[in-house]
């Protein structure tokens, strides 16, 4: 009988894996990258390794998801090599938490087909899918850490290495690794054996710490994110979090949201403390990071449901009946409710346009020729078109860096993306350009050869293509 119900259970496993693999690739052919997505890409593409390493601390961000993506753009694939190889990360973790979840099947089902699950993760190519991934490994193997310490070692000092949202979680670990295996141990012998994967786990963190020690100083965005410029976003921080992981920020989802940080809070420090210990860090860590570094978004939000439900993924077997019957109706719950944002952002990026970069990049290989001049207004959203262009057959310019671009260097200000183009000035240097525009900026007396979708999802990527000349009776 156990083993039918086994065999019933893995049948009903590899259904929900192939689905969710049939649906999330579905998203990922239909969807177009945006300038966030897009600037990885770009990075990895058109610089050197050197040049990487050196602009990469510049975007807040450890280095690991760029070295995933550096073969692919090295060897000449397009974006939607990085898209594949994001789906490919969400897929194995999907795999792997379904086969190794201790959870209901009903639970199981609730959380794959919550919207970071199932759009936020796999769809939106960032580093995001692959941290994810190592969160699922480093869970799965934390209680073979005493087993296979070099393997938990390693997941877990490439976890630190994804994105600074998941550092205060590894740190978290690291500490339990430590204090579990080696300061708790009274046997030298067995002591010795966890010291230098405990060493891989610091030296690695080390690593991101020096690596990433002064960025802020150099990233434009993060320098002017500060306190005293959100005092009234930080009134609203719990009504942000709760819009970011449900859509909404209305009174129903901000009480299930409390009650499901609460009730963790009380349950973990009950059940294991050790745990307990891993979640209030990283809820203290997340919130920081949003209070002092980064803004919200939806990907970096779920840590709040993911992180607790990871918790109670370890010490689940521990648990009686009516225990496991609690959990599982909570956390059913709690990822249910996600639901309905989950349909609403797969139904727009099926409908409209994620970003129209793709359509843009398009209609210029088809009729703009190569080494054309391309002047934008807006770098940071036109960066998402070259991604789908040819590198180096057509370039953009910025007049006010007096440059051509294909990333964006957060070094620099970035300035009003309204201003207008000098397009005279131009044309006493060239016969024609073509001027994209972004962010609604257009030329009212001029007809655009070229407009976006209004509908397009990410409105600071709807662009215009505006062709100017040289009259004829104008000297160069």
């Amino acid at each position: 009988m156990f083993k039918i119900e086994n065999k019933k259970s893995l049948i009903i496993n590899l259904i929900c894996i192939f689905l969710y693999a049939i649906i999330t690739l579905i998203l990922v052919f239909n969807h177009e990258v945006w300038a966030d997505e897009a600037q990885a890409w770009l990075v990895v593409r058109d610089l050197n390794i050197l040049e990487i390493i050196k602009h990469v601390r510049t975007e807040g961000h450890p280095l690991l998801w760029y070295v995933s993506l550096l073969p692919f753009a090295k060897m000449g694939y397009n974006v939607f090599a990085a898209q594949i190889l994001n789906w490919f990360f969400m897929l194995v973790a999907a795999t792997i938490f379904l086969l190794k979840s201790p959870f209901h099947k009903i639970t199981n089902i609730c959380i794959i087909t919550s919207s970071a699950f199932l759009y936020w993760y796999p769809i939106v190519t960032r580093s995001y899918g692959l941290m994810f991934l190592l969160l699922i490994l480093v869970t799965v193997l934390y209680k073979q850490q005493k087993d296979r310490p070099y393997l938990y070692a390693t997941s877990l000092a490439l976890l630190a290495h994804t994105h600074v949202i998941a550092f205060g979680l590894s740190i978290a670990l690291a500490c339990l690794f430590f204090y579990q295996n080696i300061l708790k141990e009274k046997d030298n012998k067995i002591r010795k054996k966890y010291i230098f994967p405990f060493l891989i786990i610091i030296c690695s963190m080390l690593f991101v710490v020096l690596y990433l020690n002064g960025s802020q100083n150099e990233n434009f965005i993060v320098k002017s994110y500060n306190i005293k410029n959100n005092t009234f976003w930080l009134k609203n921080l719990y009504f942000e979090i709760t819009k970011n992981i449900y859509g909404y920020n209305n009174k129903f989802y901000s009480i299930i949201l409390g009650f499901f940080i609460v009730f963790n809070f009380i349950f973990l420090l009950i059940k294991d403390k050790k745990q307990f210990f891993v979640y209030t860090i990283n809820i203290i860590y997340v919130i920081a990071i949003f209070i002092f570094i980064w803004g919200m978004i939806p990907q970096r939000t779920f840590l709040l449901l993911f992180v607790p439900m990871l918790c109670v993924f370890i010490l689940y077997k521990n648990l009686n009946t009516k225990e496991k019957i609690l959990i599982n109706t909570i956390f059913s719950l709690v990822f249910l409710l996600t639901w309905p944002n989950t349909l609403d952002v797969i139904k727009k990026d099926l409908k409209y346009p994620f970003s129209d970069s793709k359509n843009t990049a398009a209609y210029i290989k088809n009729n703009i020729p190569q080494n054309t001049l391309l002047v934008t207004n807006s770098p940071i959203s036109a960066a998402s078109i070259l991604a789908y262009l040819p590198k180096n057959n057509w370039k953009i310019f910025y007049v006010p860096y007096n440059n051509f671009f294909t990333y964006y260097d957060w070094k620099k200000p970035i300035l009003n993306p309204y201003q207008t183009i000098p397009v005279n000035e131009i044309l006493q240097q060239v016969p024609e350009v073509y001027v994209i525009t972004a962010v609604y900026l257009n030329y009212s007396n001029i007809t655009p050869l070229y407009e976006s979708n209004l509908n397009t999802i990410m409105d600071s990527e709807i662009f215009r293509i505006y062709k100017f000349e040289r009259k004829s009776n104008e000297r160069q």
